[in-house]
């Protein structure tokens, strides 16, 4: 029997019992090949799910965390704030995404700036910068958290010494 395959001649000199008996097994490999790519797109589908929701309760952490968090690329560029931090910095969404951070950041560091709180008062905030990888680049963790009052009752109790 003469067969083309991708382009090429071949001969089959087998009988027709060979012949059928590789036709049986080749469709006997397909089947198996096929149903294990069917177990293997439903289990790909629930890690898939899981990893979903994994990603959307990290989010849901992240935007409901008291305290500021903003990633920052190796260039100093914010490339996410969340809402806390937004409040903090008493700035838009627009105002700090993309732009310049505008605080001196040092890794493994943990300073006091000064800010402008919602209320136009001038505020103090803790600042501390870990570095990490974002979306696969080098980038710095910077969390905040507003220590304004701590502030305030520390120069009292210098002022009463």
């Amino acid at each position: 029997v003469e067969i083309y395959f991708s382009g090429q001649k071949y001969f089959i000199t087998s009988g027709k019992k060979q012949i059928l008996d590789i036709l049986i097994s080749t469709y006997e490999s397909a089947v198996k090949k096929n149903t294990d790519l069917i177990k293997s797109q439903e289990e790909l589908l629930l890690v898939n799910e899981r990893l979903v929701d994994r990603t959307e309760s990290l989010s849901n952490l992240l935007e409901t965390i008291t305290d500021g968090i903003l990633i920052i690329d190796s260039e100093g560029i914010v490339k996410y704030c969340n809402n806390s931090a937004k409040i903090l910095l008493n700035r838009n969404e627009e105002d700090l995404l993309n732009v310049e951070f505008g605080f001196p950041v040092t890794t493994n560091s943990c300073v006091e700036i000064d800010i402008i709180r919602k209320n136009k008062e001038p505020g103090v905030a803790e600042m501390r910068v870990t570095q990490t990888n974002w979306v696969g680049d080098p980038a710095m963790l910077i969390s905040m958290h507003d220590i304004t009052e701590v502030v305030r009752l520390r120069e009292r109790f210098r002022n009463v010494v």
